[in-house]
């Protein structure tokens, strides 16, 4: 990561770990068990218990039943790595040629994995087959049918919200290289789209909607409205002798130092870790870079964007739109906003505390 060891604090190395490996699901392995101290024998790292409490096991499991779990989930993880059947689904002992596999996944837990691993094909700047994507969840595709697949996509992208990405665009069709595929038609007559004048057509709509996830799952947007890239594009950003990746890493590293020392910082701050001058950056391109800052988080994360300030230590008028962007509640009332920002606030500061000197003065 770039980082020294020191430079995480204990409770920031289980909450990051946690993150990595949520959602839960069914077959998934818990990536963390394969992380041990350095130097030490194979064997459960001392935080692991912790991790997973973090992911909803129980947080009084014995040290044989937290080494139990350990041994299962490395097994599960090399034996993905090397392309073995996932334990995402199941097959009868008796299963003859033509019998139907039996998922052991809900529907729900199938729709959660497929949000998960498109937000990496978003992050990516990519595109997935379907035959692709069901089989880096394990799950064979005479399994689900055309009316399944046209279900599951666009449960993915529920609730549809007009204007916003749809990961489900980046299901791309067998032998086509780009444009929507065949079955994102159905996918948007499943959401409840309606023809506009800004997307009138299903191909209008796929560009869009692509293009939006991009912008929305990742620091740097492949494509994205004409306005907004003339403000983040990179023109923007060479000509301030930076890049876009540079200035979110700067940003968070500054905001990861405030919640260390406890306090709220204002976009000077940040810019100048940057590098930058505050008049460099506009209101839209801070709010993209904030929305990077915190996209790797979980849903359960804390908002390290939740410490940025406005003169007089008022809230960023774009808060709800950075909420709207990482896929959390949002709309809400001034006041609710509020209770929002503050307990977004004390969970950050809770998790990067430490024992530097705090500044009264700074806290919102």
């Amino acid at each position: 990561m770039g980082a020294a060891p020191g430079d995480i604090i204990p409770e920031e190395r289980v909450r990051l770990l946690v993150a990595v490996d949520y959602p839960r699901a069914n077959g998934k392995p818990v990536l963390s068990a394969l992380v041990k101290p350095a130097l030490a024998p194979d064997a459960p790292a001392p935080y692991f218990a912790d991790v997973l409490a973090g992911l909803g096991w129980r947080s009084d499991l014995s040290e044989a039943k937290v080494a139990e779990i350990w041994e299962q989930q490395r097994t599960t993880a090399y034996a993905l790595s090397l392309g073995e059947p996932s334990p995402a689904y199941q097959q009868s002992p008796t299963t003859r040629a033509g019998d139907r596999v039996t998922l052991a996944l809900s529907e729900d837990q199938i729709v959660a994995r497929f949000r998960e691993h498109l937000r990496l094909v978003a992050n990516g700047h990519s595109v997935i087959k379907w035959k692709t994507l069901l089989r880096k969840q394990g799950i064979p595709s005479s399994v689900l049918s055309a009316r399944d697949q046209v279900r599951l996509l666009a449960a993915v992208d529920r609730p549809y919200v007009p204007g916003r990405g749809l990961l489900s665009a980046l299901v791309k069709g067998e032998g086509l290289l780009t444009g929507p595929a065949p079955f994102f038609g159905e996918v948007l007559a499943e959401l409840g789209w309606v023809p506009d004048a800004a997307t009138p057509t299903v191909e209008a709509a796929w560009r869009a909607a692509s293009g939006r996830a991009y912008a929305q799952h990742t620091g740097t947007p492949k494509s994205v409205p004409a306005a907004r890239a003339a403000e983040e594009g990179r023109t923007h950003w060479s000509k301030l002798g930076t890049t876009k990746a540079a200035v979110v890493d700067a940003a968070r590293r500054a905001l990861i130092d405030a919640a260390q020392r406890q306090v709220c910082v204002g976009w000077h701050t940040l810019a100048t870790a940057a590098g930058l001058k505050p008049t460099d950056l506009s209101g839209r391109t801070r709010e993209a870079i904030l929305v990077a800052v915190d996209s790797p988080t979980s849903p359960h994360g804390v908002l390290l964007s939740s410490l940025v300030v406005a003169s007089e230590h008022t809230p960023l008028p774009y808060f709800d739109s950075i909420l709207k962007r990482l896929g959390r509640p949002h709309g809400l009332r001034p006041i609710e906003l509020g209770q929002v920002r503050k307990r977004e606030q004390a969970l950050a500061f809770a998790a990067h505390r430490s024992t530097s000197t705090t500044a009264p003065e700074e806290r919102a």
